[in-house]
């Protein structure tokens, strides 16, 4: 996870937990926060390999630059979903559509100021999940 200070991610990890228990009560799920550090992410999906797990669900620090780690991870028989932001190579991404969240969340906003006055958007890190949201939110408070 990107990092589990951030209660969304505490929240799909449990979620993915409880999926996955539906399906084998048994299995076993190690949610890590990477904290949005690459070096990190390398090193705890090298563990997971290590581990022998069979399924990674990565929320990628760096989208392209995590493009390695997705490989290695495969090349031993590991499926890689891309959750909530892309990874490189990844078999799979889900993900909301981030352009139309920030639309929605902006919208909210002009409405509750009444269409004027100066918002500051606070950017996170620079991964798709949050550039396509403050796209979406500039989008909409271009037209006020």
């Amino acid at each position: 996870m990107g990092s589990l200070g951030n209660t969304y991610f505490v929240s799909l990890a449990k979620g993915a937990t409880e999926e996955a228990r539906k399906i084998n009560p048994k299995v076993a799920v190690t949610a890590v926060s990477a904290d949005y550090d690459l070096n990190k992410q390398f090193t705890q999906i090298d563990n997971f390999i290590a581990s022998g797990v069979d399924l990674i669900l990565l929320n990628a620090a760096d989208p392209r630059a995590i493009a390695p780690a997705v490989k290695r991870a495969q090349a031993a028989g590991v499926v890689v979903i891309a959750v909530d932001v892309a990874a490189a190579g990844a078999d799979a991404t889900v993900q909301t559509d981030n352009i139309q969240a920030g639309k929605i969340a902006c919208e909210y906003l002009a409405d509750k100021i009444g269409n004027k006055g100066n918002v500051i958007i606070e950017n996170g890190p620079q991964v798709s999940a949050v550039v396509d949201r403050v796209k979406g939110c500039k989008e909409v408070l271009a037209k006020q």
